[in-house]
C-alpha cells in the first residue's frame, strides 16, 4: 500500500469512502437475468462459497434456470482499508454467461473504472487516477501513485522488472530527493501497513539496479533510526542492502547482520566468500531457512555439481532434522531445475512426475550421505503413489 504525508485522497468514513460509493452503486445493479450478491462477510471466504451464496439466493428468490451473477468475497474484501479506501483494485468475480455480467456490471461506479479479463478472469474495480503525457501521475494522487507503482512493478516478488522510461526514473529519483524522514509513514494506514511509498521507490528503482549510492545511505540512515533496537521489523530493508551489495560497501555487511536469516536469498544472489561464510554462520546458529542460500552460494563459488557440494555442507551442518531436510530440498531443488532444463518442453504433468521421482530416487542415491538419503525416504513417502500411478499409465520407456 502506498502511504504518503499530505497525499490528496478521498479517503474518510461515511459517504466519501470508496467502500460505501462502491456499495450504492452495486444495490442498484441487477435484473431478470443478472444478479449482484450483497456484499460479503467472512463466511464468503472463497470463489466456492460465492457459488453457493449465489445458489442459496437464487433457490430463496425462486429464480430458475441458468442465471448469472457477481459477487466478490472475503479476500477479495481486503482492498478496502479500515476506513473503507480502496487500496488496490477490488476483484469481482462471476457466474453464469460472461456477456450477460459484463452488461450487468456497466462501466462501474462514477469516479472508478471497471476492467474484464475476459471470460476466464475476474473483473478488476479501481479509481479513476490521472496522468500526464508520460504517464506519470501526481505524486500527492494516493490511488494514482500506487497505480503507477503496480504497472511498472516495484516488488521484488511479483513479474520481472520492465524497463524503465527516462521519466519515469527521473520521477522515482525526485520522489528519494532529499533529505529522508522516518520509514514508517504517519498517513492513516502507517499502523497497519508498515510497507511505504518511499520503500516502493526504493524497490522500483534498485529492481533495475538503479538506487544511487547516496540514496542507498540516506534510506539506511534513515531506517537505522527509524528502526533502532529492533532492525528485523524494517519490511523496506532490501532495496538498501542490495544496493549495497551491489555497490561493494561495508555497510552492507553491518545492516546483513543486523537482519538475521532476512536477507540469505539476498546475499546468495551476490555470491562471494564473504556472503558463504555469513550464510554458513547463520545455518550453525540454528537458522534452517539459510540452508538453501548456503548451498546455492557454495555450488556458485566452490561446486557446481550439487551432489559434491551436499556432501561437503553435509560434514559441516548441525545435526537437525530440519537442517537435513533442507539441505535436501536444496538439492531436490537443483535437481529437479537441471531436469527443467534438459527438458523445457516438458509439460507440467510430466515435470511434477519428474520431481516426485527425484524424491524417490534420491533415497538410494550413493552420491549423498545417509543423512540425506534417510531425509529423501521421509520426503519421499508420500510421492511413491504417484511415481508407481505414473508408471501404470506409461507407454513408453
Amino acid at each position: 500500500m502506498v502511504v504518503l504525508v499530505g497525499l490528496t485522497s478521498d479517503r474518510g468514513a461515511g459517504e466519501r469512502s470508496d467502500l460505501t460509493r462502491i456499495k450504492k452503486w452495486w444495490r442498484g445493479l441487477g435484473g431478470a437475468d443478472f444478479v449482484a450478491l450483497p456484499p460479503p462477510t467472512r463466511s464468503r471466504y472463497t470463489q466456492s462459497d460465492g457459488h453457493e451464496d449465489a445458489a442459496e439466493l437464487f433457490a430463496a428468490r425462486g429464480i430458475t434456470g441458468r442465471a448469472s451473477f457477481a459477487y466478490w468475497h472475503w479476500q477479495s474484501h481486503a482492498a478496502f482499508d479500515r476506513a473503507g479506501a480502496l487500496r488496490g483494485p477490488l476483484y469481482l468475480h462471476w457466474g453464469g454467461d460472461h456477456a450477460t455480467v459484463a452488461a450487468g456490471l456497466g462501466p462501474g461506479p462514477d469516479g472508478y473504472r471497471l476492467v474484464g479479463n475476459g471470460p476466464r478472469g475476474a473483473f478488476e474495480l479501481d479509481r479513476v487516477t490521472a496522468t500526464d503525457p508520460d504517464g506519470l501521475p501526481d505524486p500527492r494522487d494516493e490511488a494514482g501513485v500506487r497505480q503507477f507503482l503496480d504497472r511498472i512493478g516495484a516488488d521484488r516478488h511479483g513479474h520481472a522488472a520492465s524497463p524503465l522510461t527516462g521519466p519515469e526514473e527521473r520521477w522515482l529519483h525526485d520522489r528519494l530527493a532529499g533529505p529522508i524522514g522516518p520509514v514508517t509513514a504517519t498517513g492513516p494506514l502507517a499502523a497497519t501497513d508498515p510497507v511505504t511509498a518511499t520503500d516502493r521507490f526504493a524497490t522500483a528503482l534498485e529492481l533495475r539496479q538503479a538506487l544511487t549510492p547516496e540514496e542507498a545511505s540516506r534510506l539506511l540512515a534513515a531506517g537505522q533510526e527509524e528502526y533502532a533496537g529492533r532492525p528485523a521489523a524494517w519490511r523496506g530493508w532490501w532495496p538498501v542492502l542490495n544496493a549495497l551489495l551491489r555497490q561493494g560497501r561495508e555497510e552492507a555487511w553491518e545492516l546483513a547482520a543486523a537482519l538475521g536469516p532476512a536477507p540469505a536469498d539476498t546475499l546468495a544472489e551476490h555470491p562471494s566468500p564473504r556472503a558463504l561464510d555469513a550464510l554458513r554462520a547463520l545455518v550453525l546458529a540454528g537458522h534452517d531457512e539459510a540452508v538453501r542460500a548456503w548451498f546455492r552460494t557454495y555450488r556458485t563459488l566452490h561446486e557446481p555439481d550439487p551432489y559434491a557440494a551436499a556432501q561437503a555442507l553435509c560434514a559441516e551442518l548441525p545435526d537437525r532434522e530440519t537442517a537435513g531436510a533442507a539441505l535436501l530440498g536444496a538439492v531436490r531443488t537443483a535437481v529437479t531445475e537441471e531436469w527443467r532444463t534438459a527438458h523445457p518442453d516438458a509439460d507440467q504433468e510430466l515435470a511434477r512426475s519428474a520431481a516426485a521421482l527425484t524424491a524417490v530416487r534420491l533415497t538410494t542415491d550413493d552420491r549423498l550421505p545417509r543423512l540425506l538419503r534417510v531425509a529423501a525416504a521421509r520426503a519421499a513417502y508420500d510421492q511413491v503413489a504417484h511415481v508407481r500411478e505414473r508408471a501404470a499409465r506409461a507407454t513408453g520407456p
